[in-house]
């Protein structure tokens, strides 16, 4: 599916892949996104989907590089996680942008 960024977006910076089995420390529930938590990863500090979690262990491969995006940019819908997506540009290029920047092309 072929989204457009509503809103240009910078992100937090650019981050490694982190792999399952990796311990996350200092957990702290997200106030703004409900189903997100808070924590670190191996020495960096970021945001994680609740449900890539065991207690403090990731379940999955995790990378949480948000993608800096351009207003009117189109991106592919790779995943949906609550309030987020992850997404690929023209580029090739992976990352998540919020929702609240997206809205669904017309192809009718």
């Amino acid at each position: 599916m072929k989204l457009v960024v509503t809103e240009r977006h910078l992100g937090e910076g650019i981050f490694p892949a982190f792999p399952a089995g990796a311990k996350v420390t200092e957990l702290i529930p997200c106030n703004k996104y409900k189903n997100w938590t808070a924590g670190t990863i191996d020495g960096y500090a970021t945001y994680l989907p609740l449900d890539y979690l065991d207690k403090d262990t990731l379940i999955r491969e995790y990378n949480p590089t948000e993608l800096v995006a351009a207003e009117n940019s189109i991106v592919e819908l790779l995943e949906v996680v609550y309030e987020w997506a992850l997404v690929k540009n023209n580029d090739g290029v992976i990352g998540w942008l919020p929702f609240e920047k997206l809205k669904s092309l017309d192809f009718t």
